[in-house]
């Protein structure tokens, strides 16, 4: 775990992030996922898994990649860009994220082609492709072999609902519980990751218990909400006004600062706090490069 010193989170944790526009940062961070397997127990095999062959290639492309999302996720922060339009440049930011994610995880030739995700519903219900296919398929294999997510469809309100970091705002948005465990002695953002069995009350498919991933949820709620604010943006304006608006708007101020960090934690396979050091406490640390 990386305790990070600062009073200005989100510009340290950018900072981390960028860490990787240098190619050769890059090189180094994909040569040690590939010598640790990757941070899992075992990769998917829907993609071949990248070799040191293909590191060099790679880190171009996560360079590149990380540059993009940077740009798009300060747009996004900006004066001046309300959550009217604030979605869209939210995913396409974490689709850039995402990219970076595949690159140094899979030998893969080319971006995805397609989301692997459908809109329905007038864009209030997203559907997972059951091939797994996709940008988010590939995506969501760099960090989970789970693949009971796919051929799966989540409104928005069971997106909502899962997030730890929003279900007081969810409450009061729709009048019902949240689908977390409310009887968990603590809930710590920072230690979702780590704890998603003591946090998470899975929904059920098809009789199986389906747990989402934090990266998993995240992604599919920005994939929502940016369909429906670029498509339909005159219901859009009128959903922010209304209850469940209030949970939405919260849920883009909290992911605007955890989506990244999840990034950087799996991307670093370590844990990344960021906090002025007096209120963490711990003993000075170097990161595993």
């Amino acid at each position: 775990m990386m305790l990070i010193d600062t009073t200005e989170e989100d510009k340290e944790l950018w900072n981390w992030i960028g860490f990787l526009r240098d190619e050769r940062n890059a090189r180094r961070l994909i040569a040690r996922r590939i010598a640790n397997g990757f941070f899992l127990k075992r990769l998917p095999t829907t993609l071949p898994a990248l070799t040191l062959r293909g590191v060099n290639q790679a880190a171009r492309r996560v360079a590149s990649s990380i540059r993009q999302a940077e740009e798009l996720w300060h747009a996004a922060g900006s004066d001046g860009v309300s959550p009217v339009s604030q979605p869209i440049l939210l995913f396409y930011g974490a689709e850039s994220l995402a990219a970076a994610l595949i690159f140094a995880t899979f030998d893969t030739p080319q971006h995805a082609s397609t989301h692997g995700l459908r809109s329905r519903q007038a864009h209030r219900v997203v559907e997972v492709e059951s091939s797994g296919s996709g940008l988010f398929g590939r995506f969501h294999e760099c960090y989970s072999a789970d693949n009971r997510i796919y051929g799966t469809t989540w409104t928005l309100k069971q997106l909502l609902s899962v997030n730890i970091e929003i279900y007081p705002e969810f409450f009061l948005a729709y009048g019902s519980r949240p689908h977390i465990n409310l009887s968990a002695s603590h809930i710590d953002p920072d230690a979702e990751l780590n704890n998603q069995r003591d946090y998470a009350k899975p929904y059920v498919r098809g009789g199986k218990r389906l747990p989402l991933h934090p990266l998993d949820y995240r992604f599919l709620t920005l994939f929502v909400i940016s369909n429906f604010a670029r498509y339909q943006p005159t219901d859009w304006l009128h959903f922010l006004e209304e209850p469940p608006g209030f949970a939405t708007r919260a849920f883009l101020s909290k992911t605007y600062r955890r989506f990244p960090n999840l990034f950087l934690d799996i991307f670093w396979g370590d844990r990344f706090i960021f906090a002025p050091l007096a209120k963490l406490g711990g003993p000075p640390q170097l990161p595993a490069v």
